[in-house]
């Protein structure tokens, strides 16, 4: 399974839909792509910012709720990495619903950790030289 990107999951999602596949097995389609994708993946997994206005910020939380202490912020054009740290949580809702564990280098040799909600976050290719937090 290895080398299928996301757009190629949902080429197969769709044609499985359209030709024979119920939605229970299309879905079953695009977790198994995904986990396979995932765990053959050696290098960290990097996010960028999306759907946050260009005057405001994505706030990293202490803890997986909006009413946890604000412990960074993220600019929606910043340059730096975010590295996922780990599935987004709770499995199975939608990303207006999950969390997923981050840790933000702003700056070389400074690490935030927390959490950001997965609407306003996408996956991005992590830069050749980065080889994840220490």
């Amino acid at each position: 399974m290895r080398g299928y990107s996301r757009k190629t999951a949902r080429s197969i999602i769709a044609r499985c839909s359209r030709l024979f596949c119920s939605k229970p097995t299309a879905f079953a389609v695009a977790a198994i792509l995904f986990i396979a994708t995932s765990e053959t993946m050696a290098e960290p997994r990097c996010l960028r910012v999306v759907n946050v206005d260009f005057w405001d910020v994505l706030y990293i939380r202490a803890e997986e709720t909006h009413k946890a202490k604000a412990v960074g912020a993220i600019a929606p054009d910043h340059e730096s990495v975010i590295q996922l740290t780990g599935p987004c949580i709770p499995a199975g809702q939608s990303s207006k619903r999950q969390w997923c564990p981050v840790n933000y280098f702003p700056l070389p040799g400074v690490q935030i950790s927390g959490y950001v909600k997965a609407y306003f976050v996408a996956p991005l290719p992590c830069p050749r030289d980065f080889s994840g937090g220490t």
